[in-house]
């Protein structure tokens, strides 16, 4: 008695968590009978309850929920249309034991799929805007044709410039301020293999010695702490 209350009570739990959901579902048994649908496929497909303890195939033509049942393969993206209405639905096979004991269909109208498409769209559109955005704010503009010296000095400098754009190894570019390191340093980002990502310039003159280290290459976990309770430690 406990055993069937317990089952009873089972039934019920998960058929309120399928009348929760906000797609379609609908459930057969290994004879293709139909043992529930919740009130969001009803909405979707027209379909009522009054098949529930039916055989699908009588009251759904062309379902091909039973063939999933026989051959226990998911399908995914089937569409489907009736009179005036539409939908896509994704199927699987109940598997108990190693053995295929039902299959569920779960279904969303395309009205719903074109919305999430939609919102897909705008979101990938947001992104890119602001990828487009942050390329413009940290844009190279200068390629070595914009240096205008002339002399033996320049051209070695541009030369070995040139070379250093070729390879992925960190440049350090030195000089008086005034003298053109970030004109360098952007013709030398717009010759290489990154020319088409963001160039990030960074005031390292604005980051204090003790910081430019982790600012420019990062640092592990409790550098900063430990280290101080460390110093602190030695100091007592």
């Amino acid at each position: 008695m406990g055993e069937e209350v317990s089952m009873q009570h089972s039934a019920e739990w998960w058929k309120a968590v399928a009348h929760c959901i906000h797609d379609g579902i609908l459930v057969i048994d290994k004879h293709e009978i139909v043992r529930m649908i919740n009130p969001e496929y009803t909405k979707i497909t027209g379909v009522t309850q009054h098949i529930i303890g039916k055989p699908l195939s009588a009251y759904r033509r062309g379902a091909k929920l039973p063939q999933t049942l026989k051959d226990g393969k998911t399908r995914a993206g089937v569409y489907r249309k009736t009179e005036d209405r539409e939908y896509m639905v994704d199927m699987a096979p109940i598997i108990l034991n190693g053995e295929v004991v039902g299959a569920v269909s779960v279904c969303k109208s395309l009205t719903e799929v074109d919305k999430l498409s939609q919102e897909l769209k705008r979101q990938r559109e947001k992104v890119e805007t602001l990828k487009s955005r942050m390329n413009r704010a940290y844009e190279a503009k200068y390629t070595f044709k914009d240096i205008m010296g002339k002399s033996d000095k320049v051209k070695k400098a541009i030369s070995i410039a040139e070379k250093a754009s070729a390879s992925s190894f960190p440049v350090l570019i030195t000089g008086e301020s005034g003298t053109g390191k970030e004109l360098f340093a952007q013709s030398i980002h717009n010759k290489s293999e990154r020319s088409g990502r963001a160039f990030v310039p960074v005031n390292c003159a604005a980051i204090p010695s003790s910081l430019l280290e982790s600012e420019l290459f990062g640092y592990g976990e409790g550098a900063f702490t430990n280290a101080k309770k460390k110093r602190q430690a030695r100091a007592l």
